[in-house]
């Protein structure tokens, strides 16, 4: 009987691209057999990202062929990659009275925008006749849509001058 033994090689995981603060860490890196059945590791979840999928690949960029979860190992080491993408997400922008909070231009939105991103609520400013901005609250956009609103307010403005009419006398 002639024996013999297997080489053994590595198998290590990595993110590419930009990483969400609250992804998990990679699996630790496992010694596999040569021609041994690689499970491989489930996609992380992270809220607000999709994941790409682990790809794998040889050190030196030769694909690794999986199926159903799963490789057969190759005479050599192995790198699985996967990135992350920010989920679309939508905002609408609400355009209120400072005064009465009453609305006083039409709500425009939904908007598109990746999760996570900062909305700058004065860049949603227009012009509303009658009325000079005031200020505006930021947004960081979140997973659920219909808490994505932007507010801008603004003070009655009766003489056109830019100026609050609360601040004239």
């Amino acid at each position: 009987k002639l024996y013999y033994t297997r080489n053994t090689h590595s198998v290590t995981y990595q993110y590419e691209g930009s990483v969400p603060a609250d992804a998990p860490a990679v699996p630790g890196e496992a010694a596999r057999k040569y021609q041994e059945q690689v499970t491989v590791a489930g996609n992380p979840d992270v809220t607000g990202y999709v994941f790409s999928g682990w790809t794998a690949a040889t050190e030196d960029g030769t694909a690794v062929a999986t199926t159903g979860g799963k490789f057969v190992m190759p005479n050599a080491n192995v790198v699985l990659k996967g990135s992350f993408k920010a989920t679309e997400q939508t905002y609408k922008v609400r355009y209120l009275d400072e005064k009465t909070l009453a609305e006083i231009h039409t709500t425009l939105g939904p908007k598109n925008a990746p999760f996570g991103k900062v909305i700058e609520g004065y860049k949603e400013k227009i012009d509303i006749s009658g009325y000079t901005f005031v200020k505006a609250d930021d947004l960081t956009v979140g997973t659920d849509n219909e808490k994505n609103i932007v507010t801008v307010y603004y003070s009655k403005d009766t003489n056109k001058d830019n100026i609050p009419d609360k601040y004239q006398i």
